[in-house]
């Protein structure tokens, strides 16, 4: 009796993360729909109302992934630096204030993720060592914009319970920029916490590391019934006080190592 009772709440169990795929799948459709006329229209009369638009989806995308956002200190609106733990990394970070992010160029030609990444005027970078004075080039001039950009100078997704090495060449720009006006970046941890499926497992949810499948790994975070993301926001850095990029890498890589929570 007790095994065909287990067996039974199994499989409605699986029936319903079915059922909550599914909702979310059509409630994120239902909402980008009318979102998308709305950003055409705002792109021909407020460059502010379309960014707000922006913020809006990005936020949506969040509730419909089961997930909610704890801040920790404020967002200065400046440049960000974050640790990169999953693609909910770009609308968690983009539903909290206005900033573009930085990508890599494979990015723009996804199906329906690239479409979504040019309209939020995501900066694409070529990261080959044979395009590496140019785009150190292009990300010094948007810097030196008066748009807030976004990086994860990890250069790749992890688990989340560490960080990898930073990548010199996204802060060079950032020096560069900070010879002619200054320049802030504000170093940001995010932690996702791990949640308790129908039978008590834990089990890692929302990180997206190695070769996981984005499809597979995004039905799964679908199917997940709820899960926070902290956002903890540390100090501004002003690029000039830093008397060369090593300085300025080893601060914000100390920086973002103290908000994680070692699981």
């Amino acid at each position: 009796m007790d095994r065909k009772f287990y067996n039974y709440s199994r499989e409605t169990g699986l029936g319903l993360t079915y059922v909550r795929a599914v909702s979310r799948i059509w409630g994120a459709v239902i909402v980008t729909i009318p979102l998308l006329l709305l950003y055409h229209f705002f792109s021909f009369v407020s460059h502010q109302q379309r960014n707000n638009v922006i913020r809006y989806w990005y936020a949506s995308m969040v509730w419909f992934s089961g997930l909610t956002i704890c801040c920790y200190g404020k967002p200065a609106n400046v440049h960000l630096v974050s640790n990169h733990v999953t693609y909910l990394d770009i609308p968690v970070l983009g539903s909290l204030q206005d900033v573009r992010f930085v990508s890599k160029s494979e990015v723009a030609s996804w199906p329906v993720i690239g479409y979504f990444a040019r309209l939020a005027n995501t900066i694409f970078i070529e990261r080959t060592n044979r395009h590496l004075k140019s785009y150190i080039t292009h990300l010094t001039y948007e810097y030196s914009s008066s748009a807030n950009i976004c990086i994860f100078p990890e250069g790749t997704s992890t688990d989340g319970k560490s960080i990898r090495p930073f990548k010199s060449s996204l802060f060079q720009a950032a020096i560069n920029a900070a010879k002619n006006q200054n320049i802030f970046i504000q170093p940001v941890t995010l932690n996702y916490m791990n949640t308790s499926n129908l039978y008590g497992e834990r089990e890692e949810v929302f990180s997206w590391v190695g070769n996981d499948p984005l499809l597979p790994h995004l039905w799964r975070v679908l199917k997940n019934k709820s899960g926070n993301v902290d956002v903890i926001y540390h100090k501004p850095l002003r690029v000039a006080d830093f008397e060369n990029r090593k300085s300025l890498i080893t601060a914000n890589e100390e920086a973002v190592s103290s908000g994680i929570k070692r699981k």
